[in-house]
């Protein structure tokens, strides 16, 4: 399940990686802003300077065409070959590094609104594995309770990669015991618990060096290839 490239030519594979990149790299300047303007006291002249900036990048950027997030997820997505040919797909070695949305706004890392997760498999779980920044900040110090909210969903969508096929979320309970910490490392740790048909039973488990600070089930609803890939 690797990038498809979108030229024809020799070098297409290697174009592919180089425009990734580039788009990582412009996500993550976004993203370091972001945190910038939550986090520091600028003053007014560098937030005039930056709002120009800005401005002037947006204006330019919003030419550029539309991008077809169907058709993306279908050949870049974690589950990419599963949306094309229906056939589930075997799960990942353990220990590795796990490929979800590239464009996540939790863990896409060419999302420049994105958390920063990173994903890999351990066992029969999946761990995704984040430092919250001051844009994720609710209380002073501790994150924002929708942001841990949205980090358990996709965390427990992490275990369709060992399952082998795209699901929607249909029900998720999450029980905050702690605050999450701005700052410093944390865990989401996910399982598949039960099966029944079409239905998925998935638990989570965010923590911390402080200790455990929520606990969420999901049931997610198996979809099928064309579901996903034409909407």
């Amino acid at each position: 399940m690797t990038p498809s490239s979108a030229t024809t030519d020799g070098d297409g594979d290697d174009l592919a990686e180089r425009e990734v990149a580039s788009a990582r790299r412009a996500a993550a300047a976004m993203r370091s802003v972001g945190h910038l303007l939550a986090g520091r006291e600028l003053t007014d002249g560098q937030l005039e300077t930056l709002a120009t900036a800005l401005e002037g990048w947006s204006a330019d950027v919003n030419a550029a065409p539309l991008r077809d997030k169907r058709a993306y997820m279908v050949t870049r997505g974690g589950l990419a070959e599963f949306m094309v040919t229906g056939v589930a797909q075997p799960p990942p070695p353990d220990g590795s590094r796990l490929r979800f949305d590239e464009l996540s706004f939790i863990g896409g890392p060419s999302s420049g609104l994105s958390m920063g997760f990173t994903y890999r498999r351990d066992g029969a779980e999946t761990v995704a594995e984040t430092v919250f920044g001051r844009a994720f900040e609710g209380p002073p110090d501790r994150v924002h309770g929708g942001a841990v909210a949205a980090a358990v969903d996709e965390s427990m969508s992490l275990v369709l990669l060992l399952v082998g096929q795209p699901a929607y979320t249909v029900g998720l309970t999450i029980a905050f015991r702690a605050a999450a910490p701005v700052g410093q490392p944390v865990a989401f740790r996910s399982r598949l618990v039960r099966r029944e048909g079409r239905k998925l039973f998935i638990t989570c488990e965010g923590s911390s060096d402080e200790g455990v600070f929520a606990e969420g089930e999901g049931i997610f609803i198996l979809a099928p290839p064309l579901n996903v890939a034409a909407g």
